[in-house]
């Protein structure tokens, strides 16, 4: 699969769903790889959620090199109570993470912050309505374990 053709779709076609299911169809097991990425530290987030927007730009902007070779759809989710988290889907090329995202640099290190799950959606129906609903921004309340889109970022 040529990444750069999925970016251009992602990017420019109005039915994110209808990319995703052409994602799925075109992108090979053995050549990607989806990782999910859950922040280590929510429960000391807190604020108003351009905050945790911000330090989602802060490690987006760490490993800006892989912006070429890799995807990934950021979230930030408030529940009813509101509390607040941060998740991620990447799609990398290859079957392990980027050597960057196990390296301390610049006091931020994804492998430090993040815990980092293989996933496959390719496979897995649950993994596949998980990538989905990070690729198209889902806004359906308690959409992703209680929880409810609030801001996101793309990394492409």
């Amino acid at each position: 699969m040529d990444i750069n053709e999925f970016k251009r779709k992602y990017s420019n076609e109005s039915d994110t769903k209808a990319v995703c299911d052409w994602l799925f169809e075109n992108v090979g097991n053995e050549k990607w790889s989806f990782w999910l990425a859950d922040y280590k530290f929510n429960g000391e987030l807190s604020g108003p959620v351009w905050m945790q927007s911000n330090l989602i730009g802060g490690f987006f902007r760490n490993i800006e090199e892989y912006q070429k070779n890799c995807f990934a759809s950021a979230l930030v989710m408030t529940n009813d109570e509101g509390a607040q988290k941060i998740g991620m889907v990447w799609l990398v090329p290859g079957q392990e993470l980027p050597p960057k995202f196990h390296t301390v640099e610049v006091g931020a290190c994804m492998a430090e912050s993040f815990d980092l799950v293989k996933i496959n959606p390719l496979e897995n129906e649950k993994d596949r309505d998980l990538v989905t609903k990070y690729f198209c921004w889902t806004e359906d309340k308690g959409a992703f374990d209680g929880y409810t889109y609030a801001s996101g970022k793309i990394f492409k």
